[in-house]
């Protein structure tokens, strides 16, 4: 059985400061707990300020507690899907939460093929979903 745990980065916004690209990863592993093991050794490692934080986030987080972090799951035999989108080169959604469901369709479909019954976990704490609003069909629109 593989397990996926899927993150993004970037953000779907378009207003000054906005990140130009939305990434959308999911590592894929048989061992999930091997996996959480990586995270929780990192943590012990951290001063007391870190270690409350809920999310490691790389931008946020020390380099070299980033670097320690992807050394333990590099060792793991991990894969990992990546699905970056360039939004200067796409059309605006009327509903910018459609890059991201868009996004996060194309790495689930794409690790659905390759690991057939694989179970996918999105691993951000909101409440976004990988299925399309109730309408019919997505309406785009030139930023």
């Amino acid at each position: 059985m593989k397990y996926g745990f899927l993150a993004e980065t970037g953000d779907v916004g378009q207003a000054e400061g906005a990140t130009r690209y939305l990434i959308v990863a999911v590592v894929i592993t048989s061992n999930p707990h091997r996996l959480r093991k990586a995270v929780i050794k990192t943590r012990k490692g951290l001063r007391k300020k870190l270690k409350q934080i809920p999310e490691l986030k790389a931008k946020r987080t020390p380099k070299k507690v980033v670097a320690k972090l992807l050394r333990y799951i590099a060792m793991l035999g991990v894969e990992i899907v990546a699905v970056i989108l360039d939004k200067e080169s796409r059309l605006c959604p009327f509903d910018p939460e459609d890059w991201y469901r868009t996004t996060c369709a194309r790495a689930a479909r794409h690790c659905l093929e390759q690991w057939f019954g694989a179970w996918l976990r999105n691993t951000n704490g909101e409440t976004r979903t990988f299925t399309r609003s109730s309408r019919k069909r997505s309406l785009w629109r030139k930023c």
